[in-house]
């Protein structure tokens, strides 16, 4: 049976740790060393089911959608195997702003954001970008002085659910696949 599965690289599309071997549509990575057993976060050929899951280990930009090969040891949010194909590769910086951009907008409720700030994050206008960073830290440090509890902040940052996220972040993936 085919696994399938998502990985984030680095943005020069190597495989990373001293490994310069280029993911590219098409390509299978195979473990170098025969010797040496995969095992989750030591060695091997890892990705995650789900790509929000993938999303945390990202090095960069660059997501491939993968079929993985040979032995699969299974994790909590993550799997290793012996080879991994590459069926898909894109570089995900557009999507992965308006993904942060959708995350925000699911919370904005739960402060009183200046009205640049919602208008970049519905927008994703650049030329709004800077002055929505400033009126963001602007708010922040008015948060900790007391102004906002660390519990709303806590409670804003988890509002959305991580399947929800994920199901959306799937979507922008599969739209630009």
């Amino acid at each position: 049976m085919d696994t399938y599965g998502w990985h984030f690289a680095a943005n020069d599309r190597k495989l990373g740790y001293g490994d310069n071997r280029l993911i590219e549509v098409g390509a299978t990575s195979w473990r170098l060393d025969k010797s040496l057993p995969i095992e989750l976060c030591v060695y091997g050929l890892h990705a995650s089911i789900k790509p929000l899951d993938a999303l945390q280990y990202a090095p960069g930009s660059i997501v491939s959608y993968c079929r993985m090969h040979g032995q699969i040891i299974y994790g909590e949010d993550k799997m290793v195997a012996e080879g991994r194909e590459y069926l898909s590769v894109i570089d995900a910086d557009t999507v992965l702003l308006e993904f942060s951009r959708w995350c925000a907008l699911q919370v904005i409720h739960l402060w009183d954001a200046p009205d640049v700030v919602k208008k970049y994050l519905e927008t994703g206008d650049e030329v709004l970008r800077e002055a929505s960073w400033a009126a963001s830290r602007g708010a922040s440090r008015g948060a900790s002085r007391g102004e906002v509890s660390w519990e709303v902040s806590w409670a804003a940052s988890w509002a959305a659910s991580r399947e929800f996220q994920n199901i959306k972040l799937l979507e922008l993936l599969e739209g630009v696949r």
